[in-house]
């Protein structure tokens, strides 16, 4: 199995090194980067940079998969210049760099996806398919095109909508909340800052979460590493731990997908005065017209680009 990049070929080795030996060539690497050591030292974790979508994000995207390695070997060269022995074992680094490059790769990619809910149901996803296929936009281009969606509303609807999404609540919008709702400045201010607090909590608990599953593959990809030179009751001990650390990271993840991030739609209808079900079908509504507004933008790029 190779991976070809620009006119270097990269070819998957079936010798395994220690962490001493890789440090060592890392090591060597540092004082005379020359591509052939870098090439060594990526052969050893393309299995593990690979998986790293599927098995930590849980994103079995094929295609993302492809860039998202082509991406780590496009900065393996930073990556190892960086990397210090004393500080962490490499891999324990390595995790971490696919984190925040994964993260990073999935920020440029983004779309409506980022802006779906995970009960929403079924008949939604369908209607807004279409629009993870959208072409790559900047953020302040993605954000403009939200906004405009949002200001189509007024009043209750305008204000629900952006209290669910309350990264484009601003100072100006809370001006405006006594007028909507009746209510005085001190209370719209007591409200806002519970909701702030809401989803700052909800987002502690969704990186806890992503810390755990990070640290998990750490000790999954160790074991595997171990197994490739382990035989006899050496390998029945780690096959034990590696099926109790692959139990522990699917409760891991079953944990992870149930967190929402949005603040709960019930303390937004309590103080707005409506029920609960209809915050949810303001949302519904909006996500359909935001999906059709996305859809259409689509189709343009398609006609200038293709």
């Amino acid at each position: 199995m190779t991976y070809k990049k620009k006119h270097n070929i990269v070819t998957l080795s079936q010798k395994k090194m220690n962490d001493n030996e890789i440090n060592r060539l890392i090591e060597t690497y540092q004082i005379d980067p020359q591509i052939k050591i870098r090439n060594q030292i990526i052969n050893q974790y393309y299995p593990i940079v690979h998986a790293f979508p599927s098995y930590i994000k849980h994103n079995r995207d094929e295609d993302f998969a492809a860039d998202f390695t082509a991406a780590f070997i496009e900065k393996a060269d930073i990556l190892l210049r960086s990397y210090q022995s004393k500080a962490s074992s490499f891999l324990t680094y390595l995790t971490a760099a696919l984190n925040n490059l994964y993260n990073d790769l999935l920020r440029r990619k983004m779309t409506m996806q980022s802006y779906q809910e995970p009960e929403k149901s079924i008949s939604a996803l369908e209607e807004t398919e279409a629009s993870y296929n959208a072409p790559v936009c900047s953020e302040d281009a993605r954000r403009m095109r939200i906004m405009q969606v949002i200001n189509k509303y007024r009043g209750i609807s305008w204000l629900a909508i952006k209290c669910v999404y309350f990264d484009f609540f601003d100072e100006e919008d809370f001006l405006k909340m006594p007028a909507i709702t009746g209510k005085p400045y001190s209370e719209c201010l007591s409200f806002i800052d519970r909701l702030s607090d809401e989803i700052a909590e909800k987002r502690s608990k969704l990186l806890h979460k992503e810390d755990q599953l990070s640290r998990i593959y750490v000790r999954i990809m160790k074991i595997h590493s171990l197994l490739a030179r382990s035989t006899g009751p050496d390998e029945t001990s780690l096959r034990s731990r590696l099926e109790s650390y692959e139990k522990t990271r699917r409760c891991y993840l079953d944990a992870y997908f149930k967190l929402r991030t949005a603040p709960a739609y019930r303390l937004i209808a309590g103080f707005l005065g409506t029920s609960e079900k209809k915050i949810q079908q303001i949302v519904f509504l909006f996500k359909r017209r935001l999906a059709s507004c996305l859809k259409k933008n689509t189709r343009r790029s398609e006609d200038i680009y293709g």
